[in-house]
């Protein structure tokens, strides 16, 4: 079982409402690093996978005009990949 910590809604956007993929790819790798689970910590190899798997989820996402800040108001992706991440890599 995953309990997490999710920062606050900040944006990750520019003044034109334009992601911006160094803000969000940084924030992306913040949010899964602030995931805290019971049990072992993550190792390195599988923060860089969660991270991976994120970015490619919220880039699949993008093509139907869904964002990170979308998924925080119903679920914590992050948190969630980590949980699937340490599950394949148990």
């Amino acid at each position: 079982m995953t309990s997490h910590t999710a920062p606050g809604a900040e944006s990750d956007t520019e003044a034109n409402d334009t992601p911006s993929p160094t803000n969000h790819q940084g924030r992306i790798a913040d949010r899964v690093a602030a995931v805290t689970l019971h049990g072992a910590p993550l190792t390195d190899e599988q923060r860089a996978a969660a991270t991976a798997l994120v970015t490619d989820l919220l880039a699949a996402a993008a093509a139907h005009g869904v964002t990170l800040e979308d998924w925080d108001m119903v679920l914590d992706l992050p948190a969630g990949a980590v949980d699937v991440i340490r599950r394949i890599h148990r």
